[in-house]
């Protein structure tokens, strides 16, 4: 939940500075986190 808290606070920064800068990364960010939520979910 941390690791998805810390992805999470960098997407706002990404966001903060400024929207071109956030498609690429926030893409990537976000598929690892939902990646990363189903394999907990799976491990339950």
């Amino acid at each position: 939940m941390s690791k998805f808290s810390r992805d999470l606070s960098e997407i706002t920064k990404l966001h903060r500075s400024g929207p071109e800068n956030v498609s690429a990364q926030y893409k990537w960010i976000y598929k690892k986190a939902v990646l990363t939520k189903k394999v907990s979910e799976n491990k339950i």
